[in-house]
């Protein structure tokens, strides 16, 4: 299936249609179609091709899982959610776990044990990982959490077994999906849930990069352009680090680059490369994920990220953040409303025209002009 690749240009969806008119029954084909319709903000067209491949085949996880995206945004949340539980079947997920165990449904866990498995990217373990806690409160329950180990001290002493995933599991009555959560709650309570701050904080590794940053004058600011760029929507959240150029023209501000490995080769060429502040050969070298990171963002007075993992991170411990957002981003944004925020202090910074990240700097640069940070 191409549709989680297809939607970078217009010539997906004429591509698409010559193919849709050629035949009109091909399932793919139809799917491909909403899904880039979906991805080029034309609902109408998006939902009129869900329509057509949900009448071809009502069952197809593939055609369910791509229109939990479509209900996502468009405020459909339940049956949004529903659907998305098929990204096991289109992902394949452990099929002898679905075969041999029981997948918690929202049962009452008192006296139980339930297998917790992580699953996707390092943001979304961090983001949705305050649903581990919930549960942790709400029931007398042993939580099994299965994640990757580099991760793993994110949830020391928290009451927690940790599992690899490596060798044998050990017993436990119920399993689920990490992103399988937030729709149990939302289906008993109608909420998606709050913050928790549970990052761990090493407060000697905090004072070590205190001290290397203390020197600056004004303010410091974190500046992360760059995600991994083998994920299926990476064009539409991705940014080239010379987009900023402006920002470094403010002479109050010091910019501390909170990227490395991905994306490095971009900063020399960067217009002001000797105003970025980089330690990327001295940061995050030992085992643990994030361990340096989360120091460095401690030492900080904002965060301005693409919507990658340090987005989550900084959300997460509730720092000044400020996301850039492309026109049409991941659903998990567009529920965001007056009432609700994934994260306290993050500030959405979002395209109003498509691909246009002019403005959005131009935004920035004058809330970083006007406002205390």
């Amino acid at each position: 299936y191409l549709y989680l690749h297809s939607a970078k240009n217009n010539l997906s969806i004429q591509f698409y249609l010559e193919s849709y008119k050629k035949n009109n029954k091909n399932l793919n084909t139809i799917i491909n179609l909403a899904y880039v319709y979906l991805r080029s903000s034309d609902f109408i067209n998006s939902k009129k091709y869900f329509m057509k491949a949900l009448e071809l085949n009502p069952e197809s996880p593939n055609t369910l899982y791509a229109y939990s995206y479509f209900q996502l945004i468009s405020g459909y949340i339940e049956e949004g959610l529903i659907n998305y539980e098929n990204r096991k079947i289109v992902y394949n997920y452990n099929r002898n776990l679905f075969n041999n165990y029981n997948e918690w449904k929202g049962q009452n866990l008192d006296g139980k044990t339930l297998l917790i498995l992580s699953e996707q990217g390092l943001g979304d373990t961090i983001q949705f990982s305050r649903y581990i806690f919930d549960i942790k409160k709400k029931y007398k329950v042993k939580i099994i959490f299965q994640t990757k180990k580099k991760l793993f001290h994110f949830f020391n002493n928290k009451g927690l077994d940790l599992h690899e995933g490596k060798g044998k599991l050990p017993f436990f009555d119920y399993f689920i999906f990490l992103l399988s959560l937030p729709g149990i709650l939302y289906f008993k309570e109608k909420i998606f849930l709050k913050n928790n701050n549970y990052v761990p904080i090493d407060k000697l590794n905090l004072q070590k990069w205190k001290n290397k940053l203390d020197y600056l004058k004004g303010k410091k600011i974190g500046l992360n352009w760059q995600g991994d760029p083998n994920f299926t929507r990476d064009f539409m959240r991705s940014v080239k680090l010379e987009i900023f150029e402006d920002l470094f023209k403010n002479k109050n501000c010091n910019f501390i680059s909170l990227q490395h490995g991905i994306a490095m080769d971009q900063i020399n060429q960067f217009k002001y490369k000797n105003k970025l502040i980089n330690f990327s050969d001295k940061v995050d070298k030992g085992i643990n994920a994030f361990e340096d990171t989360i120091s460095i963002l401690k030492n900080l007075d904002l965060v301005i990220t693409t919507d990658t993992a340090i987005a989550h991170l900084a959300g997460t411990m509730e720092l000044e953040t400020w996301l850039i957002l492309h026109f049409n981003p991941e659903w998990r944004w567009q529920i965001q409303n007056k009432n609700f925020t994934w994260y306290p202090r993050l500030k959405i910074f979002k395209q109003k025209i498509k691909d246009d990240w002019k403005h959005v700097i131009s935004e920035i640069n004058e809330h970083l002009n006007h406002k205390k940070i």
